[in-house]
């Protein structure tokens, strides 16, 4: 297995065959609370998610990126852990939570969805939390100087 950096902790403890090793990860909030998630951006990453993960601390998750909300559907087969799945719209505003359970190939669905969150099971995210990710600081402030070159 490649070397993961010992601060995402439970991850590098159980990732099958490596194949969290190569995936960025990103500091983002929820809520009030900070997390480290893994980036599924490619395909592949996606349909791997966190198959083959059999622990997950309070602060780690996964992140996947629709590049417009879409329509999505999740199963958890494959996924040795509960999970709680944490629905955003474009605005990075929590449509929903959803509990998903191990080894479960019932589908898990929601509408409108541009980012999906997935954390460990009851974590502590309600419909209307915000998502803040880096580069997401949309207050822009423009100031006008005066002839003295004062604000």
């Amino acid at each position: 297995m490649k070397n993961i950096p010992e601060e995402y902790g439970g991850l590098k403890k159980h990732a099958e065959g490596g194949q969290l090793s190569s995936m960025s990860t990103v500091k983002a909030s929820i809520g009030n609370k900070e997390y480290t998630l893994y980036e599924a951006k490619a395909e592949e990453e996606k349909r791997q998610g966190l198959k083959g993960v059999t622990d997950l601390n309070d602060d780690e998750g996964m992140i996947f990126y629709n590049e417009v909300p879409e329509d999505v559907v999740y199963v958890m087969e494959g996924c040795e852990i509960p999970l709680t799945l944490c629905f955003f719209d474009d605005e990075g505003d929590c449509i929903s939570v959803k509990q998903g359970h191990p080894l479960n190939n019932e589908t898990i669905e929601e509408k409108g969805v541009s980012f999906v969150v997935e954390l460990n099971e009851n974590a502590d995210v309600q419909p209307g939390d915000t998502l803040d990710l880096p580069g997401d600081d949309d207050e822009y402030v423009m100031h006008v100087l005066a002839p003295d070159g004062t604000i």
